[in-house]
């Protein structure tokens, strides 16, 4: 390991095998060297999770993509993380498996100003009834993905 690095794992699995009332699933997945060509979600998500680059012109950029999705709250967990050059997404992907859970859309932490406010990004944390969530980050070298999840009933 490096030293101040952490670790984390994912395990997927497909949702006929999951048991329980409710599961969270992994249903969208894709990817793409330009974030301007990365295929987005059809349906808005009704969370979006994303990491900006704490600059105003590159957010402004994403910001225009984040704004194709129509989600119904934006927020983020850089704030909190700091900049995670190994797995931001895997991240943002337990973030929004929590959100999922907990029925709460997280908000950005410490966000005053955002560089588009015409954008739902959340600034304190409500309620909200959450099916689906987006998590759209960019990696240090430029690869965008995009994950999708949903809540949704398991097998018993």
């Amino acid at each position: 390991g490096i030293a101040g690095e952490g670790a984390a794992a994912l395990i997927l699995r497909r949702q006929e095998d999951l048991t329980g009332p409710e599961a969270v699933c992994l249903v969208g997945l894709n990817a793409h060297a330009k974030l301007s060509a990365l295929e987005l979600p059809a349906q808005a998500p009704d969370l979006l999770i994303s990491s900006g680059t704490g600059r105003p012109d590159p957010d402004r950029r994403l910001c225009t993509t984040l704004a194709r999705i129509s989600a119904t709250h934006i927020t983020g967990s850089q704030a909190l993380t700091g900049i995670l050059s190994g797995a931001p997404s895997l991240v943002d992907i337990l973030l929004g498996r929590a959100a999922l859970l907990a029925q709460h859309a997280p908000p950005v932490a410490g966000l005053t100003e955002p560089v588009v406010p015409e954008l739902p990004f959340l600034r304190q944390e409500q309620p909200a009834p959450l099916r689906t969530v987006a998590v759209l980050n960019r990696d240090d070298n430029g690869f965008s993905a995009c994950y999708q999840l949903a809540l949704g009933a398991a097998r018993s």
